[in-house]
C-alpha cells in the first residue's frame, strides 16, 4: 500500500509472463513482413519483344532462354558472305558461338 496516496500498488507482471510476450512479439516481427510482402499482388508482366536475329544460310543458332519460351525470330541472309561465325546473345552473358 501507498503510504501517501493510501492505495495499493498493481502487482507486477511475472519474468515468465513478461518472457512469453517477448517472445510472442520477436515471432511476430519476424513473420510479420513475410506475410506482407506475400500479400501483395505480382505486377504483371508484358511480352517481350520479339528479337531478330540475322544469320548466314545454313548457320546453327543456340538460343538460351533460361528454360521459358524463346522470342526470337531467325532469319536466314540471302546473298550474305559466310566468314564470321553466327553469334546469338544470352541476355549479356558470354555470346553462344556456333
Amino acid at each position: 500500500m501507498n503510504a501517501v496516496e493510501g492505495r495499493a500498488r498493481p502487482k507486477r507482471t511475472s519474468k515468465r509472463t513478461l518472457r512469453i510476450w517477448a517472445a510472442l512479439a520477436g515471432a511476430a516481427a519476424f513473420v510479420l513482413p513475410w506475410g506482407v510482402i506475400r500479400a501483395i499482388p505480382a505486377p504483371s508482366s508484358t511480352p517481350a519483344a520479339v528479337q531478330v536475329v540475322t544469320v548466314p544460310p545454313g548457320a546453327q543458332v543456340l538460343v538460351q532462354n533460361g528454360g521459358k519460351r524463346p522470342q526470337v525470330k531467325i532469319v536466314g541472309a540471302r546473298g550474305a558472305a559466310a566468314s564470321a561465325p553466327a553469334v546469338a546473345t544470352t541476355s549479356g552473358s558470354h555470346p553462344v558461338v556456333r
